[in-house]
């Protein structure tokens, strides 16, 4: 989408104080009452319009490493330890 519209990729990532980390693909968080909050962006990534398979993969790990950071970062901010991204699940040869 970042490629088609031209509108650059703003990584954000988030933390609270109190919280569940759920068991699923993605760790998502469920803010507890009475926690402190952090909120963190990082610099835009910017996809080229004519970027070819090479350039968008080079994209996606930016965004991903992007989004790692800024979710670390807003852990270490809320003196939370910092929740490690779920293992990239092996993809089957089709």
């Amino acid at each position: 989408v970042a490629r088609l519209s031209g509108v650059p990729v703003i990584p954000c990532g988030v933390a609270t104080s109190r919280r569940r980390i759920l068991r699923t693909w993605d760790r998502f968080m469920v803010a507890l009452p009475f926690s402190r909050g952090a909120f963190v962006w990082g610099a835009p990534i910017i996809v080229p319009r004519d970027a070819d398979e090479a350039r968008m993969e080079a994209a996606r790990l930016a965004v991903e490493d992007a989004l790692n950071a800024v979710t670390e970062k807003a852990d270490r901010l809320v003196g939370g330890s910092p929740v490690a991204p779920a293992p990239a699940e092996a993809s089957s040869p089709s």
